[in-house]
């Protein structure tokens, strides 16, 4: 793989999807795997079992929550997700307790020119640059042989801090790259990924760093402020069992109610508030949220951690068809007691 691009009129940077490959190359298979290419590969079927595409229509895990919010695709310009190995090569059948694909959500450009740089060796066409390291002559289309090949990571031209897992001096252990992901759990044939998430019948997902991994579920809090900016929370995991509550006056900018749950397998959660609630008729101030390993707010645990806003947005209509938000943020109305809003807000919480 290029990771710079060939120069040949494909001088895409694929950094992400070399940077994906190195993973699986040299953390989940150690350094030591051969792609079998055959023409009568199952390319629709790999795609599910590998966990990107879900459901008759192949939709991409990179724009559904849970996944599309922690694993940053909704943070990118027409995401898809990419799978390593590639979908056109040959795989077994996918096999519960052990990663067949390491997966990354990017750009559908870099996606593509990484698809392009493959199809171009499959075929035997481009130049002498993109050919690199090929032994046979023509387009590997033979239905009866089986075509075997390394993989070799060219690092011309990128930086070499994006793509830390093809680094043969980095630890991998050591890279401080968090948007990698695979598959644990696979609702076969098509995968699922349902609205809210059925952890009993839907995909799971490891979010990784190195040998390091956390199982990433849904869990939803849902908010109530009053007059005098008084914050009363309730937070469940994705069982839609009560974790954890609290209340408190936030009096100023800044200001936090910090949850601690009752099952220690899920982080702190904090409300934080940004400006007076407001009046009647309005959605009144934004509200910030944080799913937090620890309890002081400088500091960080990047695969746990989540932070979101009441004006967060992505890709699944699901819960708000029209934004495609994070929280359901509903005008503030006149209660017996004065000005209330009821706000609902969907978030991943990767498991400690």
């Amino acid at each position: 793989m290029f990771c710079g691009g060939t120069g040949d009129g494909q001088n895409r940077n694929i950094e992400n999807a070399c940077n994906n490959a190195c993973y699986y190359v040299n953390v989940i298979r150690g350094g030591d795997f051969t792609a079998t290419f055959r023409t009568s590969t199952d390319n629709d079927k790999n795609r599910k079992q590998s966990g990107c595409n879900i459901g008759s229509n192949g939709h991409s895990v990179c724009t559904w929550m849970p996944f599309s919010q922690k694993m940053h695709g909704d943070g990118l310009d027409q995401p898809t997700c990419d799978e390593f190995p590639m979908a056109d090569w040959a795989q077994d059948d996918w096999v519960e307790g052990t990663p067949r694909n390491a997966l990354r959500c990017m750009e559908n450009g870099e996606n593509g020119a990484a698809g392009n740089q493959w199809k171009n060796f499959r075929d035997g066409t481009g130049t002498d640059v993109g050919l690199e390291g090929r032994t046979c002559d023509g387009p590997m289309n033979d239905d009866n042989t089986d075509y075997t090949f390394k993989m070799a990571f060219n690092l011309e031209n990128v930086a070499i801090s994006e793509v830390g897992y093809c680094d043969p001096d980095q630890d991998n252990d050591q890279v401080l790259d968090f948007d990698e992901f695979y598959m644990t759990k696979f609702n076969s044939p098509n995968g699922a990924n349902n609205f809210p998430f059925k952890p009993e019948s839907d995909n799971h997902y490891n979010i990784a760093s190195g040998n390091t991994n956390k199982d990433v579920m849904q869990c939803h809090l849902d908010l109530r402020r009053t007059s005098g900016d008084s914050y009363s929370v309730d937070y469940f995991n994705e069982d839609n069992t009560q974790i954890g509550e609290g209340a408190q006056q936030l009096t100023n900018d800044g200001d936090r109610l910090l949850v601690r749950p009752d099952d220690t397998a899920y982080a702190f959660l904090a409300i934080i508030r940004t400006g007076q609630f407001g009046t009647g008729g309005t959605q009144g101030s934004r509200v910030d949220f944080e799913y937090r390993l620890n309890e002081e707010s400088d500091s960080s645990a990047p695969l746990i951690d989540f932070s979101w806003t009441t004006e967060s947005t992505g890709y699944d209509d699901r819960f708000q068809n029209d934004s495609k938000g994070y929280c359901s943020v509903p005008d503030i109305f006149d209660g017996d007691n004065g000005p209330e809003q009821e706000i609902q807000c969907y978030f991943p919480c990767a498991k400690i």
